[in-house]
């Protein structure tokens, strides 16, 4: 912990301390991304919604055997 005047701090480092952040944030965003898409599978896209097929009631099963 660094002790400095509020003159200082307000005007120069207080900006500069919330730029790199930013900077930071978006950085580890981007990585934790890429490896999470390396890892499990490059496709992060929202997975594709169907309807339900024609001819198959709600609350109904087919026999698979």
């Amino acid at each position: 912990m660094a002790r400095a005047p509020r003159e200082l701090i307000d005007p120069q480092v207080w900006p500069e301390f919330q730029e790199l952040e930013k900077t930071l944030r978006s950085y580890l965003s981007e990585v934790t991304k890429r490896i999470i898409a390396t890892a499990i599978h490059e496709d992060v896209s929202e997975p594709e919604v169907r309807t339900r097929p024609k001819g198959l009631a709600r609350g109904s099963s087919i026999d698979l055997q």
